[in-house]
């Protein structure tokens, strides 16, 4: 079955096949985040900045005393070589590299295509050039210790790696072959003692996967090039909409897909292979380094699982784990039934192990025999079949390994040590002791680990409760005053109002919401993952609507009791059909789930947010007017968006439901509704903003010209939160500076770092809100549309240029981050800068790390 399977006939289906795969597959590693690449929306592999050097360094050896400073100087000279590099050859080659998409047919689409991947390769080891090249300066200042030495090379390698990782050679790596052994075992918080046992283990590791990477990514780039001809040549199938044009267009398809993989396949499989032996090997090793250390070696395993095999939940997922923390502390049992406990959860780790161990093993056989870009899934039943039947062993062996620990500790504890009553943990428990191993590191992430599924369950299905819908607040209490013009006693009403407000939905939404969070958590022990509870998160989120609904309706209509008379009434009238919006919006972000690409509601503000307190009071009637005239589409669009995401919603569910079994035409009929669905769903929000950004331009354009620059400002700034929050530097900073028992001199040193620091960041803030701010959003390509496809690839390289600008802003901002930190660390020095709690530069690279992984991290970033 081809890629055209999934929507047209053969000849357009191939057509946009080859858009896809020419603009969007080669160019997948340019999916929007918060990670910024030095200004080449991640198409090329940034530069180490200083704090990832220190990292790599830190993490391999224990640095001689001193010589921080030279290594530092080393790295600014990288740096000057990296931005050469970046003006000049990396430049020249974004320039074509945005333009590939606006190529005047298709077959001039291809070369320019194969020419760009050609291009990339000698680019890439380019700056592995530039990399080896600070290394090497690294060794010279670390000449006369030769551990360190050692772990330079070791760094240097850990550094191709990641460059390999990074980039268009994204597109050729699944997570078993790119995750990084290495990298977790130092990620994860090695106690102290094993530290030198871990490096051992670790250390031929290197030299054998950075080249099996490098020749695996050369290989998959090949086979990628050959399949986009293979769809070029479906375009040679003659026109026409009968059944055996359209048959004989697939065959012809799927013969040549077949045909390449059979010259190119073997030579893949082998090479995948080896990567995989090498990450199983290292694995192993370093499983039996941690073997004293059996919090670490779990901690280990967990993240080695999750990073190479995303789709098989960690051990944390089956419910053992916590039960096992929390029976272990209660206060009731002895030391022999402790010791039993310990038996019991060691047991079920090992049998837990060898399920994890058969899973991974099936999936690594499945995925080496499946074609590339092709959709071929004949062995996909067999191997769902598999996981079902591990999947019922591992919650088998979990039932009974939670059997196990209830009979120790009692029928009345079971509730406690699952975690699903937490009102008598103070009685019950003994407080928790903090990790020794992960306190050792700070950095492995101890607790409750149940918690982590939860949000993550929740940003998943629904998203975060808090950014579903909100309270009326101080904020907006401000802003219905500023609207309404009001006096001193007017505010003091809307004030009550809003705070009825706010205590109706602590008492009446609040609630339901609590019962939907412990639905889920029950759902996490039981089955794991939480699909349970899947299907009545929409029912929570339309049964609060109502309520809030009414809320709104009894605020409103005691505001309009207020303005009765006054001439406010049109007013209010407005501010509550704006309300209604605000609530299909969010509706709308809480019923789709983020994998469908939902954008976040933090993103969307009141389009007139700011404009009612700064208009002059001769303006404020060409406002609202303003105003209720965008109303009618901002509505009519507000509730097509909200009536499709359920829709989305809905069908989504369905296809989750239909597997392997289901034939085939229902599945891709189910796939094919939901296509049309969030079509739609996106139509309606693109309008909707597009009717938001008109209001927001004519009310901003009623505004004196110094209010206007400093609404759009802010406007800019709450918009896009994920760039514009807290600075951890000056956070950093603020805390040394409040430290007992700093001299004058040091508290002076702190204070100039600071200013100058300070003095660099606002001088380059608005350049980058100016960047932000103009940048337009990702395209929307069409399929149904003739005009699309250029309106699309013109859209698409403007997207491109505005993208590049942020992200070298955010490049510039994190580098300048990392070097303030590095400055505030030579005044303080390690033992302070402990005291203080703040990150140093490499804490602060690990963060960025987590962060381009997928993980909820916030470092101010």
């Amino acid at each position: 079955m081809g890629l055209h399977m999934l929507t047209l006939p053969a000849r357009a289906a191939a057509h946009a096949a080859v858009l896809a795969l020419s603009c969007a597959l080669a160019l997948c590693v340019v999916a929007p985040r918060v990670a910024c690449a030095q200004g080449t929306s991640g198409a090329i592999p940034d530069p180490m900045s200083v704090g990832e050097l220190k990292l790599l360094l830190e993490q391999r050896a224990d640095l001689p005393p001193g010589v921080w400073p030279q290594i530092q100087a080393a790295h600014d000279a990288y740096a000057r070589r990296a931005e050469e590099f970046r003006d000049g050859d990396v430049e020249r080659f974004q320039k074509r590299f945005r333009s590939m998409a606006t190529a005047e047919d298709l077959q001039a689409q291809l070369a320019q295509w194969q020419a760009t991947m050609r291009e990339y390769s000698e680019l890439a080891r380019k700056l592995d050039t530039i990399d080896e090249g600070l290394f090497a300066d690294v060794a010279k200042v670390l000449a006369a210790s030769p551990d360190a030495v050692a772990a330079v090379e070791s760094a240097k390698l850990a550094r191709r790696r990641q460059a390999l990782r990074m980039g268009m050679g994204r597109a050729t790596m699944s997570p078993s072959t790119s995750a990084d052994v290495e990298q977790v075992a130092f990620d994860v918080g090695i106690p102290d003692a094993a530290r030198a046992g871990v490096r051992q283990a670790l250390a031929g590791y290197g030299a054998k996967q950075s080249p099996a990477l490098r020749d695996f990514g050369d290989r998959m780039q090949q086979v990628y090039i050959e399949f986009v001809k293979v769809q070029m040549a479906a375009l040679q199938v003659p026109a026409g909409d009968g059944e055996g044009a359209r048959s004989g267009g697939m065959a012809a398809d799927e013969a040549a897909t077949e045909a390449v993989w059979a010259r190119l396949g073997p030579e893949v499989t082998r090479q995948r292979k080896q990567l995989l032996a090498n990450n199983r090997a290292a694995a192993r090793a370093v499983i039996e380094a941690l073997e004293q250390y059996p919090d670490a070696q779990q901690r280990f395993m967990d993240r080695w699982i999750v990073e190479s095999y995303p789709a098989i939940p960690d051990s944390e997922s089956t419910g053992v784990p916590q039960a096992g923390r929390r029976a272990l502390r209660l206060k009731s049992i002895d030391d022999a039934a402790r010791e039993s406990l310990r038996l019991a959860i060691a047991e079920w780790r090992a049998a837990d192990g060898a399920i994890v161990e058969e899973w991974s093993t099936a999936t690594d056989d499945f995925d080496s025999a499946q074609i590339p870009l092709s959709f071929g899934q004949e062995a996909f039943g067999a191997f769902n079949e598999l996981v079902v039947e591990l999947q019922r062993r591992r919650t088998e062996r979990a039932a009974q390994a939670l059997k196990a620990i209830e009979a120790v500790v009692g029928s009345e504890a079971s509730a406690i040590v699952r975690g699903t009553d937490f009102s008598r943990d103070d009685e019950l428990l003994a407080p928790e002791q903090a990790d020794p191993e992960a306190a050792a590191q700070g950095a492995a992430q101890t607790g409750d680990r149940l918690e982590l599924a939860r949000e993550h369950f929740l940003r998943e299905h629904g998203q975060r409760l808090a950014s579903w819908s909100r309270p009326l607040g101080p904020e907006d209490v401000a802003r219905v005053a500023a609207a309404l013009a009001a006096d001193a006693g007017q505010r003091s009403v809307i004030e009550t109002l809003a705070a009825d407000h706010a205590s109706g939905w602590v008492s009446r939404i609040d609630p339901i919401f609590a019962e939907s969070r412990t639905r889920i958590e029950r759902s996490l022990v039981d089955d794991g993952d939480g699909i349970s509870a899947v299907e009545e998160w929409p029912k929570s989120v339309e049964a609060a609507g109502g309520i809030r609904d009414a809320l709104d309706a009894e605020f409103f209509d005691g505001l309009a009791a207020v303005t009765a008379g006054t001439g406010g009434e049109r007013v209010v009238g407005a501010l509550r059909q704006l309300r209604t919006i605000d609530g299909a919006v969010r509706d709308d972000a809480a019923l789709v789930s983020r994998q469908m690409g939902a954008r976040p509601s933090g993103w969307r503000i009141d389009p007139l947010e700011g404009v009612w307190q700064s208009v002059a009071p001769e303006r404020r009637e060409d406002l609202v007017a303003m105003l209720v005239a965008a109303l009618p589409a901002m509505l009519q669009s507000a509730d097509a968006a909200r009536v499709a995401a359920r829709g989305v919603s809905e069908v989504e569910q369905q296809v989750q439901r239909l597997g392997a079994e289901s034939p085939e035409a229902e599945r891709m009929a189910a796939f094919q509704r939901m296509t049309d669905i969030w079509s739609q769903r996106t139509k309606a929000s693109e309008a909707l903003r597009a009717a938001e950004d008109a209001l927001a331009q004519g009310a901003l354009a009623l505004l004196a010209e110094d209010a206007r620059a400093r609404v759009r400002l802010e406007r800019t700034r709450r918009q896009n939160p994920q760039y514009f929050r807290d600075d951890p530097v000056k956070r950093a900073y603020d805390r040394a500076l409040a430290l007992d028992g700093l001299d004058d001199a040091v508290r002076t040193a702190i204070t100039a770092a600071l200013t100058e620091y300070l003095s660099a960041r606002d001088a380059s803030e608005g350049t980058l809100v100016e960047a932000v701010g103009v940048r337009p959003e990702y395209p929307v390509f069409d399929p149904e549309s003739p005009e699309s496809e250029a309106r699309f690839a013109k859209q698409y390289e403007a997207w491109m240029l505005a993208n590049e600008k942020v992200e070298r802003m955010l490049y510039i901002r994190r580098s300048g981050r990392e070097r303030a930190l590095l400055a505030l660390s030579s005044i303080l020095g390690p033992d302070r800068m402990r005291a203080a709690q703040v990150p140093d530069a490499a804490a602060l690279a690990r963060e960025e790390a987590r962060r381009n992984a997928g993980e909820d991290v916030d470092s101010g970033e």
